[in-house]
Order: C-alpha cells, then sequence, then structure tokens
C-alpha cells in the first residue's frame, strides 16, 4: 500500500504539457577579446498537471543538469569557443525530465542509439558567428599592461634614490 501511494505521487508529479518561455543571452560583444563566450540560456516552464523538479540538458550529446534559479525556473549554460571561426548556426537543446534522463543515461551505457528518446521539449538556440580574427588579445594586453606598469615603477624608484 505505501509502494502505490509513493508511486501515484510520483506519477501525479510529472509534468504534463510543459508550456516554455525561454531567452537567450550571449556575451558576444567583447568576442573580439575573449577566447570563449558565455552562453546562458533562462527557461521559465509551467505544466498543465503535475510540475517540474529537475531537468536535464542535452548539449552535443554532452548531458548535464538544469539549475533551478528560482519556482519554475531554470538557467542552462555553456561555454562557445570564439576563436573558431563558425557561420551563424541553430543549436538544438534537448530538455529531458529525471524519467527521459534516466532513460538516455541507460541507453548509453548499453551503447544503444538515443535519438529516439522522448524529450519533455527542446530548444532550438541561434548561435551568432564568430568573429574571425581580433585585433588584440586579453593576454597580450595584460601582458603590455604588467611590462608598463613596472618600467614606470622601477624608473621612479631609480629617480627617488638619485
Amino acid at each position: 500500500m505505501v509502494f502505490s501511494i509513493l508511486l501515484s505521487n510520483g506519477i501525479c508529479e510529472k509534468c504534463v504539457e510543459p508550456r516554455v518561455v525561454w531567452k537567450q543571452t550571449i556575451t558576444k560583444d567583447a568576442s573580439s577579446l575573449l577566447k570563449n563566450n558565455a552562453c546562458i540560456v533562462e527557461l521559465e516552464v509551467t505544466c498543465y498537471a503535475g510540475k517540474v523538479t529537475k531537468l536535464y540538458a542535452d548539449i552535443e550529446g554532452y548531458i548535464k543538469p538544469i539549475p533551478s534559479i528560482g519556482e519554475n525556473l531554470f538557467q542552462i549554460s555553456w561555454i562557445e569557443d570564439s576563436l573558431i571561426p563558425r557561420p551563424p548556426t541553430n543549436k538544438l537543446i534537448r530538455i529531458f525530465d529525471e524519467e527521459g534522463f534516466f532513460t538516455i543515461t541507460k541507453r548509453r551505457q548499453l551503447r544503444r542509439d538515443t535519438d529516439n528518446v522522448e524529450e519533455l521539449f527542446r530548444l532550438s538556440v541561434d548561435i551568432p558567428g564568430k568573429f574571425t580574427k581580433s585585433w588584440l588579445k586579453c593576454e597580450l594586453v595584460a601582458i603590455v599592461a604588467a611590462v608598463l606598469i613596472a618600467y614606470v615603477a622601477f624608473n621612479l624608484k631609480r629617480r627617488l634614490l638619485l
């Protein structure tokens, strides 16, 4: 009897007909100076019935948990290499609940195809094209600034000792 109560509670908690509102943020403004761009997608997930407790994202074959940042709010983040020139693309992100996560994990352990595992929903995120050549790299600016500060400090010290 206890098992059936737990089982029925688990079934009632499953999200039915999820509605998703999302926005994306990509740090493309500084891509000429940064090696990596942070991509962030914020999700608001509401369900017709049940609720979402944990979500998992499949980003290019890599599954990671999606942290909750509030009630029904989640945030996915990953890094895109800005030094690799690419045309603008759409990145498909598959979102799974716990049941889908366990199913896809089991299928991967058995080395089976995971494309037919049903996800809770999908997102198609626009990734802008990459800047091919930057004028200056952060590392170069830091080295030049450090050398300049050291030069000024040694010259001031020498003048004070004379």
